[in-house]
C-alpha cells in the first residue's frame, strides 16, 4: 500500500472539492472529438471503433464496440449486442483509410506465468510468415515480450489493416495459432492500444496531447462484475486500505470487464470524452485518492494517489488480476501516456 495515501485528501478538499464540482477551481470544455466509441473488442470481423476491415459477413464481429456501428460488414450490432446483426450484408463494410502513420501501443494484462508477445501484419498479407514481433522488433530485441502489468510505449506503424495475433512470447514464430487474434485498421495520427486481456484482445483509442489533465480507469480484473470507481476516503490508517471508503457518487459507475466509462458528464459535472478520459479543469492542481470497489458497494479493492500538479497529464489506470486466485491480486497499474521508459510506458503498480 502505497504510505502517502493521506497527503493530499486535505489538499483535495481545499481545492473546493474540484471533482465535485465546487466553485473556485477553473473548468474546462472537453475538446472536440471524433463520435467514435473508445474501446471494444479487437474481433474476426475488425474493431469498428476504429473503422473496422468490412469484407467477409462479420462473423464474431457482433462483440463491437461501446455504440456498435451499425454500417453494412462494419462487424458490429447495437451498443453491447453479442453479434446477430453484425455483418449482416457481408461484402463492403467500413472502408479502412489507412495512411500515414500510427502509434500503436501493447500492453500484457493476462493474469498468467510468462510473458506474452504480439505479432502484427498487414490485412493484405496471406499469413504470418512476414509478421512483426511488435516488443521484440520495434521496440527492445533484448526482450522476447512482456510480462503482466507491463505496458509498452507506443510504436510507429503505418496506417492500414493489421491482423493481430497474442502468442506466448517463447515462441519463435508468429505462424502458430497462438491465444487471441483480430483486425484492425489504423489510421494517420490514430494511438491505440492493444491489451492483451483474459479471453481476447481489447483496442482502446488513447487521447492526444493536452493543456489540461485526463484520467480514465479500464476494467481488466478478470472474474470480477462491474466496478464503481471514484474518490476515496483514506481512513485513519494509512498502511491499510481496510478503513478506506468510496465515496458516493462514483465517478465512474459500474464499468464492465474491458470497458472505460461513456461519453457524457458525470454526476459531479465533468465530461467525460468519447474515449473514456475524465477531462479535468485546467485549473485544477492537487493529489487526490482514488479506488475501485464492486458496483454498489463501498469496498475499496485498492487506492491509488493521483498528483495532478504537473500539467498535461494523461493517465489510463488498468484495474488487473484474477479474482480468487491469490497468485495475482487486484492492482491497479497506473500509467502516464506522456512519458516513457525504455521500451516500456511510464508505470507504477498500486
Amino acid at each position: 500500500m502505497n504510505t502517502t495515501k493521506m497527503l493530499c485528501f486535505s489538499a483535495f478538499l481545499a481545492c473546493g472539492a474540484a471533482l465535485m464540482g465546487a466553485a473556485g477551481c477553473d473548468d474546462t470544455q472537453a475538446e472536440n472529438e471524433e463520435a467514435l466509441p473508445g474501446v471494444g473488442p479487437i474481433g474476426a470481423g475488425g474493431a469498428p471503433y476504429l473503422g473496422g476491415l468490412g469484407g467477409a459477413g462479420g462473423a464474431g464481429a457482433g462483440e463491437g464496440g461501446a455504440s456498435g456501428a451499425g454500417a453494412a460488414g462494419a462487424g458490429a450490432g447495437t451498443a453491447g449486442a453479442s453479434g446477430a446483426a453484425g455483418g449482416a450484408a457481408g461484402a463492403g463494410g467500413v472502408v479502412c483509410e489507412g495512411g500515414g502513420k500510427a502509434r500503436l501501443r501493447v500492453a500484457n494484462l493476462v493474469p498468467r506465468a510468462g510473458q506474452l508477445e504480439l505479432c502484427a501484419r498487414k490485412a493484405s498479407a496471406a499469413d504470418f510468415s512476414d509478421a512483426r514481433r511488435l516488443v521484440k522488433e520495434l521496440g527492445d530485441a533484448t526482450r522476447s515480450g512482456l510480462a503482466f502489468r507491463e505496458v509498452s510505449k507506443g510504436f510507429e506503424v503505418d496506417g492500414g489493416g493489421w491482423v493481430l495475433k497474442a502468442i506466448d512470447a517463447t515462441e519463435t514464430s508468429c505462424e502458430g495459432p497462438g491465444l487471441y487474434e483480430g483486425e484492425l485498421c489504423l489510421n494517420d495520427q490514430d494511438d491505440v492500444s492493444a491489451l492483451m486481456m483474459e479471453g481476447q484482445l481489447q483496442g482502446v483509442r488513447n487521447a492526444g496531447p493536452t493543456e489540461g489533465n485526463r484520467l480514465r480507469f479500464l476494467h481488466a480484473y478478470a472474474g470480477e462484475g462491474p466496478l464503481d470507481v471514484g474518490l476515496v476516503d483514506p481512513g485513519a490508517n494509512e498502511q491499510s486500505i481496510e478503513d478506506d471508503v468510496l465515496l458516493a457518487p462514483p465517478v465512474f459507475a459500474a464499468l464492465g470487464f474491458g470497458q472505460v466509462a461513456p461519453a457524457g458528464v458525470t454526476d459531479q459535472g465533468f465530461p467525460v470524452l468519447a474515449t473514456g478520459y475524465l477531462d479535468l479543469p485546467l485549473g485544477y492542481n492537487s493529489v487526490i485518492p482514488v479506488g475501485a470497489a464492486p458496483a454498489g458497494t463501498t469496498t475499496v479493492l485498492f487506492t491509488v494517489v493521483l498528483d495532478f500538479k504537473e500539467k498535461g497529464r494523461t493517465m489510463t489506470a488498468f484495474g488487473v488480476g484474477k479474482k480468487g486466485d491469490p497468485g495475482f491480486p487486484f492492482q491497479a497499474v497506473l500509467c502516464d501516456e506522456t512519458k516513457e521508459t525504455g521500451v516500456l510506458a511510464s508505470c507504477t503498480v498500486f
